[in-house]
């Protein structure tokens, strides 16, 4: 059930092949969301931790990193794309 645009209640009723195929999807986001959670937790790993795992992984791809840490290649890529940004906006506040 959901709510349209004139608030009005709706509902819909989807056979069980297309339940399972939703719910599959589901389950998938959910694991993918519990994989970057994981990598947001390394972000408060300490100084020394953080500058060991940069020189083990300096000059790796994504997905060898990803074999690494024992995740996907995606949970890397948007850590990386995080820490970039975080330190563009570091240094534009001290510039």
């Amino acid at each position: 059930m959901f709510r349209n645009i004139d608030n009005e209640s709706v509902t819909v009723e989807v056979g069980e092949d297309v339940y399972a195929l939703f719910n599959t999807f589901e389950l998938e986001d959910l694991a993918l969301m519990n994989e970057f959670d994981r990598h947001a937790e390394h972000s408060e790993l300490g100084e020394q931790e953080l500058a060991r795992r940069a020189e083990i992984v300096h000059g790796l791809t994504y997905e060898e990193i990803a074999r690494i840490e024992k995740c996907k290649y995606q949970a890397i890529q948007y850590s990386i794309r995080s820490a970039i940004k975080k330190l563009k906006n570091y240094l534009a506040k001290k510039i």
